[in-house]
Parts: structure tokens; sequence; C-alpha cells
């Protein structure tokens, strides 16, 4: 399993104890993240780079996660191309960021000032588009935090055919 955007770890530390014997891979664009992930888990095997160019084989994982770094990358379609390539075929992609969608939609300066903010950000249907044109099907979407914020969005990238 890769983890793209993997921060300090602390998830793919959690990977770590639920299935001891996957190999996991974090990924991270800030050197200063990466460093601090070898330096709190130095088990992991943690390496720097980026979703827009991922430096791994051509169906290389079973799953693919990021988590609240999708909205950093800079090419989202050039993004998606690349997990569909690294994931095997049947492999699930495991997409958890805010979007537009998981904004209050009542009025107010402060939710008016939030969504100018959040051009990277894109709402749920364009999310889906985006996975769907990389050749990727939705499988389910989900609010994760107290279900109403941060979107989960379930991907496969289909099975080959028989």
């Amino acid at each position: 399993m890769l983890d793209i955007g993997c921060g300090t770890g602390r998830l793919l530390e959690q990977f770590r104890r639920a299935l001891p014997h996957a190999t996991l891979i974090g990924l991270d664009r800030s050197g200063g993240m990466v460093e601090a992930a070898r330096r709190l888990r130095p088990n992991l095997a943690v390496e720097r780079g980026c979703a827009e160019s991922l430096p791994h084989r051509d169906q290389e994982f079973d799953a693919v996660v990021t988590t609240v770094s999708f909205h950093h990358w800079s090419d989202k379609p050039g993004s998606l191309a690349e997990v569909f390539r690294v994931l095997r075929p049947g492999g699930l992609f495991a997409l958890t960021d805010v979007s537009l969608d998981d904004l209050p939609s009542w009025p107010g300066p402060l939710w008016a000032f939030a969504r100018r903010r959040m051009d990277d950000m894109p709402p749920i249907l364009e999310r889906e588009r985006m996975l769907e044109s990389a050749g990727f099907r939705v499988v389910d979407n989900a609010r994760t935090l107290y279900g109403h914020w941060i979107t989960l969005t379930a991907a496969e990238r289909p099975p080959a055919p028989t």
C-alpha cells in the first residue's frame, strides 16, 4: 500500500499495526515531513516524492490512500493518472479530503470567505468526474468526521478483463 502525502506517518503506523505483514510505503513532497516521519517512526518506509510523478512501477500496489493532501496536488488529473498507473487491476484508492460540499450551505461572512479560499478543493461530483476520467470506478463517498466533514471517496481500478 502507498500513502501519498503521508506527513509524519501517523496513518501509516496505524496501518502497520492492523496489517503487520503488508508492505507499506509513505510518500510526501515535503522534505521536513519525510525527515520527521523517519525520526518519529524509523520502522516505516517513507520517501520523498509527489503525486504528479510517482517513483514506482506500473501496477505495484494493491491499495493507495491519501488523506487531506489532494488539494495540494498541482496537477490533479495527471496525479490521478499516476495513481491509476501504480495500482493493480482491482486495486483500491481511498481519497479523503475536504471539498466545497463539506462546508455548511448557510450564509455568513466566514463561510463566504472560506469558500473563496477553497479553489483547490473540488466538489464531490467534480472529484468523481476526475477519478472516472482517469479510469477509476467510484465505489462510495462517505463523510468521515462526525458524518459531516471531510469526504472519503473510494474508487477502484477496474479488474482486468477475463
